[in-house]
């Protein structure tokens, strides 16, 4: 996991790696055969999308609401529908800005997205 910028803590607390490009608005749209990802709305305060996948087949809304430069929550609700039934995952995740050094931790370095 520490290859992808992230470092798993005890009680559910995990320390996450991003750099300005690692947030880029083109890669969480990533765009694949498999998945499709639009966004509903964005602002300075909140990003509304929804993703559409195939195989497996899932539905994922998602909110991010930013309480200012260093903090945010994401809210998503996935429904998945396997083997004739139909099951849905609620998650929220808070973050906060720890600061500008992230130690030993890099921050994932993803290909761009095809276009």
């Amino acid at each position: 996991m520490k290859k992808q910028g992230i470092a798993l803590g005890s009680g559910g607390v995990s320390k996450v790696c991003h750099s300005r490009e690692s947030l880029d608005q083109d890669l969480w749209q990533e765009q694949s055969e498999r998945c499709k990802t639009d966004m509903l709305s964005r602002s300075a305060s909140s990003w509304k999308w929804r993703s559409s996948c195939k195989q497996p087949d899932l539905e994922i809304d998602g909110e991010a609401l930013f309480a200012g430069p260093e903090s945010y929550t994401v809210k998503t609700s996935m429904k998945m529908a396997s083997a004739g039934a139909t099951s849905t995952t609620r998650t929220t995740v808070t973050a906060k800005w720890l600061g500008n050094d992230c130690g030993d931790l890099k921050p994932s370095q993803r290909p761009s997205p095809k276009k």
